[in-house]
């Protein structure tokens, strides 16, 4: 999982028309409140070119700099979207099948709601006991990320996700 450094400055205006952008319920949250989701290629509105370049920037560090892969082979978004989870909501487990990088641009801060990353794979050392003295990244079969606000976060779309349900029923993540 790439985990930016730098973090995005959202504008005022952004953020008012991020938070004001029109969402519809679905069936893929947990919790007592309903998630909403934007329809899809919400940074192909030109309000969004700054945010847009600022992602697309981190996927050419991911892919070239932590992935080393080749200069001639170019990236592009496909497909973009805003989740909304209001207080008492989460966002179930799932991957990303028809993508080949995943992103989380955090519009607010995350740290009362981690995304959390599941290695669905079988165990990785074959062993049905807990031989670990202390879990990191490289012996769990997950781990969670705390992220603050403009913080970008990708990774592989075959990695397994989902988002901590709040229990503060007045927090907004988004």
């Amino acid at each position: 999982v790439y985990s930016s450094k730098e973090v995005y400055s959202f504008t005022q205006e952004e953020y008012d028309n991020l938070k004001s952008e029109e969402v519809q319920e679905n069936d893929f949250s947990i919790g007592s409140t309903a998630l909403g989701h934007t329809k899809g290629f919400i940074l192909k509105d030109p309000r969004y070119k700054n945010i847009t370049d600022f992602i697309l920037k981190h996927i050419q560090r991911y892919s070239r700099d932590i992935l080393k892969v080749r200069d001639d082979l170019d990236f592009e978004i496909t497909h973009s979207w805003l989740n909304q989870n209001h207080g008492g909501s989460g966002h179930y487990i799932h991957h990303h099948p028809n993508s080949i990088f995943s992103g989380i641009l955090n519009i607010t801060d995350t740290e009362n709601t981690p995304v959390v990353f599941t290695d669905m794979s079988a165990n990785k050392f074959m062993l049905d006991m807990h031989p670990f003295s202390e879990y990191n990244m490289f012996n769990s079969r997950s781990w969670e990320y705390r992220c603050s606000q403009g913080q970008i976060l990708i990774f592989p779309s075959t990695l397994y996700h989902s988002v901590v349900v709040t229990h503060d029923t007045n927090k907004f993540r988004s």
